[in-house]
């Protein structure tokens, strides 16, 4: 899979040049998983907008107003595959992988089902291609194909890749103020 960063920056008022025309490098920290770190604010950008230095994503999850662009690769290994423990090919990435998520904002709790979570976070994905299925913690499901738009509101979710197809889904996080006295 190849997933490549084009940004253009406003240098000067109606000007415009391309800052960034780069492969993104995926980590990788399990098998049939790999996610594209693309591009990021942790904040409300201001225009103009010119960004030349390198990217480097500063945590998994945005601030409250802040934006991530991610592309991710969901599957392509068997189900009967164990892709909780990284194997020594995928383990520097699960590190960094864990490192990013666990930056602040942390903004992600688990639940009691395996691979359910939920974020602090309005996260829009676009499916390119492949499937992948989404749960609920209701136990209802959508499986979703190419051209599929996915909007989730903070609620609780898990990914069921599908091995035999796997998806490339691009997604926005938006950072988003959980309230409190709803947390629960």
């Amino acid at each position: 899979m190849r997933v490549r960063r084009i940004v253009t920056g406003e240098p000067r008022s109606g000007g415009s040049t391309f800052t960034h025309v780069e492969e993104v490098v995926p980590l990788e920290p399990r098998a049939g998983f790999a996610q594209y770190h693309v591009w990021g604010w942790d904040g409300a950008p201001t225009l103009p907008l010119h960004q030349p230095e390198p990217y480097v994503a500063r945590s998994h999850f945005p601030p409250n107003g802040g934006v991530r662009v991610t592309a991710n690769v969901l599957g392509g290994v068997s189900p009967s595959s164990d892709t909780s423990d990284p194997d020594d090919e995928h383990r520097v990435d699960s590190e960094e992988f864990t490192r990013l998520i666990g930056l602040e904002p942390r903004g992600r709790t688990t639940g009691s089902v395996p691979g359910m979570h939920r974020t602090d976070t309005i996260d829009i994905g676009v499916v390119v291609s492949g499937q992948v299925t989404v749960e609920c913690e209701d136990g209802s499901s959508v499986t979703m194909c190419p051209g599929d738009v996915y909007v989730q509101n903070g609620a609780q979710h898990a990914w069921r890749p599908n091995p035999d197809n796997p998806a490339l889904v691009v997604f926005v996080l938006i950072g988003a103020r959980r309230n409190p006295t709803q947390a629960e």
